[in-house]
């Protein structure tokens, strides 16, 4: 989480660190450490704009793959396509 001042700065080296770890993180973690991660990252971006419906199901496309690698390391988690954030 050091690297979530991207956010405030505009580190474009370190949000891309972020992204990648954030990524990592919702493959191997376990799932209350994602939906701590989540929480921390929904408080930190509550102000972003509504998408567009093809991003929707774009974003929603995204997760769901997410989801299906997860399941191939994490095969008891109870993780849905919803708990995924599209970090940028």
């Amino acid at each position: 989480m050091r690297c979530v001042d991207f956010i405030y700065v505009g580190n474009l080296q370190k949000r891309d660190r972020f992204i990648e770890n954030y990524r990592l993180l919702f493959l191997y973690a376990p799932d209350e450490v994602v939906r701590g991660v989540n929480e921390i990252l929904d408080a930190m971006t509550s102000n972003k704009p509504q998408d567009d419906e093809a991003m929707k199901a774009k974003k929603k496309k995204i997760a769901e793959s997410m989801l299906t690698l997860r399941k191939q390391f994490e095969r008891k988690t109870k993780l849905s396509p919803d708990d995924f954030r599209h970090v940028t």
